[in-house]
């Protein structure tokens, strides 16, 4: 019978020091050595030369792969020595290791039954693990490990459902008792001072297989539980690797198997002060817990991640790329969800040292800048998404998208919506490419100055969206651009139709609702289009752009003391928007609460970030675009870009819109204190100029008028209505031929304009020209019989329904 205990020599703690430690270079120099001067211990050197043999080939192989057939022979050298050293082996301790090395190398070979049989031999069930060294707690761990795989290769086999329950509780006792000795290894290991890695492959998949199990059994919190533990257990700088990956697990059970009213606190309330006093930082949510998992998991992906190009290091650098990626797409669950895009654009930029021409990287960051506003540098990365993968449909779309909606791109969104066209035979992806063309053609016609060049455009764009309708006759988005395209191509009854049915279709679309609001102004049912903003302003009661259009609605339909009422009621929602969080006159809102720790009190409290969102109206336009349509003004890539912030520029306008309706009712005191309130926040931008004319025009100081619409001009040049009123002032002043020029330059700008057609009239009238004038007043009749309370162009030509 072999002995329980051997008296080991000076070199042959070294050699276990050195298997400790994972250095197996070392190990089997060391057993050379010892063999060569005590030929004694050749049964104790035959087992270490074949544990190295079989752990260096571990390094660079995968267990759970078939062995490639050029690694046979050295399987085979290792098998031998593992034999040679039991059938010499006079202690218990040699033979349960050779024993345990030798069902290793039959797992590796595929040799599941043979692997079985060694693992029987082993009684690891009766192992006292008191009793085992560092070296041998790793390896039992990795025996009952690869008992629990070996279990499973069997239920596979098995079809009746006795066995497959039976097989189940075997493997699900194997993997627990390999998790309770690896908590004891890890525990150990501790005092273990070495620059290894000393986890391996066996030791991570029973610690992930663990609580899997759990979770497959309906335990997801004692899974929560065993790994919380392991994780405490891993203090040793040797485990990074161990930890990013049970971290990034953990956040995974937490972010999808959890939910709040079940989720329990990692530290007790016992422990929490002690943790406090510490200066720790204690989760006290689920997101908070999840989120600083994978933060942790995130840094070793960086710190340990492979940058070289080279075609050795191919393999390890692949591993990194896939391991990293699994973690950001968990950050961008938790952090999509709290609209947290500043911060997991930043995580995506830390990952590029070691994302080169990786797709899936690139361009997740390009949406993660796109959805932080950051749409320069979005473009920029998904151009280089567009270089790794030329012939992807969505990065065209995507750069086409960007260039249209955000940065005034016009002619280069129509050539990226072009490239993507020729890129797909999908016909619902060639309906968006034919959308996204026509919405480009469209934009196009709004910012065009000559009015042939504004016709062909509009013509383009009809003519683009209804190939996309032709294309796909279901999609809403198609259906409402191509509604508006025919409003503003000035067919409103056929327009009408297709918004009507849009309306019953998608009831909850605000710009649908709105479009069909203003369609019923076009066909003076005043009423009506009051009731459908009702509706629209309840599904989203911060959109701006719709309360505003109410406010003209309640002017034209129930008189200008209604209009105030109503424009009052938006200054006071803007009060209660902000006056928790008042605004930055000068930076944008949505990078001031940036998240810079993984404290989330301000992730949960985003009602300025949401209600600034909303009150752009879901545009994603420039907010001077937006006050401009609203101003019923064109768009134009000529709109100034203004140095405050989107609130308070909001609030400006605001303030402008009060003063505009007080000077129509003529009380011009409260015109004037509704403009020194619109002063405080900038006197130089072209609403209050242009506004602070109207108040001369109205006190009918000319030359104070002329000279503030001239300024509103210089800041803006391609806002009609100032042009419009100019021509009016330039009138009263009898500078005809002026007076002419200016509403002939509105009228290319807006064509569409009754009113700008009969003052053109007039002034040609007063020039003796009375067969022109007569055609603009025809013109001006004809409009106004189906012109909307507001131009089309109030509604955003976004890219998503809403």
């Amino acid at each position: 019978m072999a002995s329980t205990k051997r008296t080991l020599g000076r070199q042959e703690l070294e050699i276990d020091k050195f298997r400790v430690e994972g250095n197996w270079a070392k190990t089997y120099d060391l057993a050379i050595q010892l063999v060569s001067k005590n030929p004694t211990k050749n049964h104790y050197c035959n087992l270490i030369l074949g544990e190295s043999i079989l752990e260096r080939f571990l390094l660079n192989h995968s267990l759970t792969e078939k062995a490639p057939s050029a690694s046979i022979k050295e399987l085979k050298e290792a098998e031998k020595l593992l034999h040679d050293a039991l059938s010499e082996a006079d202690f218990e301790q040699v033979v349960l290791e050779g024993r345990l090395l030798l069902a290793k190398i039959h797992y590796v070979l595929c040799k599941y039954d043979e692997t079985f049989e060694w693992l029987s031999k082993c009684n690891l069930n009766q192992l006292k693990h008191d009793q085992l060294s560092i070296r041998q707690m790793k390896l039992a761990a990795e025996g009952f490990t690869l008992r629990g795989l070996c279990y499973e290769k069997r239920l596979n086999e098995q079809s009746m459902k006795k066995q497959k329950t039976d097989y189940e509780k075997l493997i699900f006792e194997s993997f627990e008792l390999a998790g309770d000795l690896i908590l004891k290894y890890y525990k150990e290991q501790e005092s273990v001072s070495a620059p290894f890695e000393m986890s391996g492959e066996l030791i991570e998949i029973a610690v992930q297989r663990l609580p899997f199990l759990h979770i497959q059994s309906g335990n997801p919190a004692t899974a929560i539980a065993k790994l919380r533990k392991i994780l405490q257990a891993l203090d040793s700088p040797r485990s990074s690797s161990m930890k990013q990956i049970l971290c990034r697990q953990l956040a995974e059970i937490l972010l999808r198997g959890t939910c709040e009213s079940t989720y329990k606190e990692p530290i007790d309330n016992k422990n929490l002060t002690a943790a406090t006093n510490n200066n720790e930082f204690v989760p006290h949510n689920l997101l908070e817990e999840a989120l600083l998992l994978l933060l942790i998991s995130e840094s070793y992906a960086n710190r340990d991640a492979v940058i070289s190009r080279s075609p050795d290091d191919e393999p390890a650098r692949v591993r990194t790329i896939q391991s990293a990626s699994a973690v950001h797409d968990l950050m961008a669950i938790s952090l999509v969800q709290r609209q947290q895009f500043s911060f997991l654009a930043e995580t995506y930029e830390r990952a590029m040292k070691y994302s080169f021409g990786v797709f899936h990287t690139w361009f997740q960051y390009g949406l993660s800048l796109m959805c932080a506003r950051k749409f320069r540098r979005s473009l920029l990365v998904f151009k280089e998404c567009a270089r790794i993968d030329p012939n992807h449909v969505l990065v065209h779309l995507m750069m086409a998208r960007i260039s249209l909606e955000n940065l005034d791109m016009i002619d280069e969104g129509i050539e990226y919506g072009m490239t993507a066209l020729g890129l797909t035979k999908e016909e619902y992806l060639r309906a968006k490419c034919y959308m996204t063309i026509g919405i480009g053609y469209s934009m196009k016609a709004e910012r065009s100055k000559l009015l042939e060049e504004k016709k062909r455009c509009r013509q383009q764009a009809l003519d683009w969206i209804q190939k996309a309708r032709e294309g796909d006759s279901k999609d809403p988005l198609i259906m409402f651009h191509l509604a508006l395209c025919l409003a503003q191509n000035g067919n409103v009854n056929k327009a009408f139709v297709y918004a009507k049915s849009l309306v019953q279709a998608r009831p909850d679309s605000v710009n649908a609702l709105h479009l069909f609001a203003l369609l019923l102004t076009a066909k003076k049912q005043w009423t009506d289009a009051a009731k459908i903003l009702h509706t629209a302003v309840a599904h989203d009661p911060n959109n701006f752009t719709l309360l505003f259009t109410q406010v003209k609605v309640a002017e034209v339909a129930y008189g200008l003391e209604e209009a105030v009422v109503r424009c009052k009621n938006i200054l006071d929602m803007w009060r209660k928007l902000y006056e928790i969080c008042p605004p930055d006159r000068t930076s944008e809102p949505s990078t001031q609460h940036a998240m810079s720790q993984v404290q989330t009190t301000d992730m949960t409290s985003d009602k300025a970030s949401t209600s600034l969102k909303n009150s752009m109206g879901h545009g994603r336009m420039d907010v001077e675009e937006t006050f401009s349509v609203i101003d019923s003004a064109t768009l134009s890539s000529g709109a100034p870009r203004q140095t405050i912030s989107q609130p308070w520029m909001m609030l400006l306008y605001i303030w402008t819109r009060l003063a505009e309706l007080y000077i129509l009712l003529n009380r011009i005191g409260d015109a004037e204190e509704c403009l020194h309130e619109a002063s405080t926040i900038s006197s130089s931008t072209y609403h209050y100029m242009y506004m602070k004319g109207m108040l001369s025009l109205k006190k009918r100081d000319l030359v104070e008028a002329r000279e503030c619409l001239e300024s509103a001009l210089a800041i803006y040049p391609n806002h009609w209505k100032t042009l419009h009123l100019l021509g009016v002032t330039m009138s009263q002043l009898d500078h005809y031929s002026l007076a002419e020029k200016m509403l002939r330059d509105a009228i290319e700008l807006d064509p569409s304009n009754h009113e700008v057609w009969s003052s053109l009239g007039c002034v040609l009238e007063k020039l003796s020209r009375f067969e022109e004038s007569s055609e603009c007043f025809a013109a001006a009749v004809d409009l106004e019989a189906h012109s909307p309370v507001l131009p089309f162009s109030v509604i955003p030509q976004s890219f998503s329904f809403c």
